[in-house]
């Protein structure tokens, strides 16, 4: 009979088959040929290591591409998402971090660190000095000994501290359901890719609650109500997406779904999980100006009426993709609360038509 410990070596030993779809095979296969032939463990093979992982990790769902990075590159999940992190994070400082010779275990921690601190980190290499990983942890960790002041002070300074104190929560919220409803897109995207028909019902189940609320959150945090500051053209439109995953009756028709699934769905949530770049935006953190007036009749579309004014009843008979009409040919009754508009943002020299999300007073 075999031990406990010989178990679990022969569990930890086991290969799992992998599931790579074949359009993403040449990629993988050239990836995996460019990692084999990687000797260099230094500063600047840090930073191409996670250049490779990063091509991969863009086309394989996590758990695909946590098995995959395990069994054909002989690294964790972990180390490679310490890998990616330094090719995605620390791009900035990467001539100065090699030029100093900072080891790939030190990049590790500078990679979440904030980025006065990667400075003072850096600053301190260049200075000659040669900090161990421990003393970089020490210098990266954020403050906790000085006691808080209250969210309640007054002054700009005690409002910043509210604002800032209101939205950490709410990021952390719209982090953990944006991140549950990738998974659930995830598996109907390979199954789409595998030629698998997926219902729209599978879709709402899995999402539609959590992007419900995340949809709303997102407004609060990108696009406050009455607030003049310039939109992010791809925050909109993901926060667009979300919202529309979160009003099932708006999904795209049988044809459409599919496409729309793969080509702006999972993008958007890649964008806001991962913060891959959504394609057809262009610069990363390219602005648009949206006038106020724009602003605030987008963010309208978000209120909710009174009790008094509670929607009348769906009529019996009266399917959801079939408004009744009045005589002028307008919908009328619950379908008046179902509007859509487009709005229209300026990317360079093209304009990109984004899909507001429509509010169910």
């Amino acid at each position: 009979m075999r031990t406990k410990m010989q178990a679990l070596r022969a569990k930890a030993n086991k290969v799992v088959k992998l599931m790579i779809e074949e359009e993403h095979q040449p990629l993988v296969t050239e990836v995996e040929g460019n990692i084999a032939s990687m000797v260099r463990k230094n500063t600047d093979g840090a930073y191409l290591l996670g250049q490779q992982l990063a091509r991969v990790k863009a086309v394989l769902p996590e758990k695909t591409f946590g098995k995959w990075v395990k069994q054909r590159c002989g690294y964790t999940p972990r180390q490679a998402r310490y890998y990616i992190a330094i090719h995605e994070h620390l791009q900035a400082f990467r001539d100065r971090l090699v030029a100093a010779g900072v080891l790939p275990t030190v990049l590790f921690v500078l990679s979440s660190a904030e980025l006065e601190k990667i400075e003072a980190v850096l600053a301190a290499f260049e200075r000659g000095e040669r900090l161990t990983v421990g003393q970089v942890k020490l210098m990266v960790k954020p403050l906790t000994d000085a006691p808080e002041k209250s969210s309640a002070s007054g002054g700009a300074a005690g409002l910043r501290r509210a604002v800032e104190a209101r939205v950490k929560v709410d990021l952390g919220v719209i982090n953990k359901l944006v991140k549950r409803s990738l998974k659930a897109v995830e598996l109907l995207v390979t199954d789409i890719r595998k030629g698998k028909h997926v219902a729209k019902t599978k879709l709402a189940a899995a999402v539609e609650t959590d992007c419900q609320k995340a949809g709303i959150l997102l407004s609060g945090v990108i696009s406050p109500r009455g607030s003049d500051a310039p939109l992010a053209v791809e925050w909109e439109k993901a926060r667009q997406t979300i919202a529309r995953l979160g009003d099932s009756p708006r999904y795209p028709g049988r044809e459409e779904f599919a496409d729309w699934l793969v080509e702006q769905v999972l993008p958007a949530l890649r964008f806001v999980v991962h913060g891959e770049a959504l394609p057809g935006i262009g610069i990363a953190d390219k602005i648009a100006e949206v006038s106020s007036d724009s602003s605030i009749e987008d963010q309208e579309a978000h209120a909710v009426a009174p009790a008094l004014n509670a929607d009348p009843a769906m009529p019996e008979g009266l399917s959801e993709l079939e408004p009744a009409l009045q005589a002028n040919g307008e919908p009328k009754g619950w379908w008046q609360h179902r509007q859509s508009r487009e709005l229209a943002v300026t990317n360079g020299a093209e304009d990109v038509p984004l899909l507001t999300d429509v509010a169910v007073i």
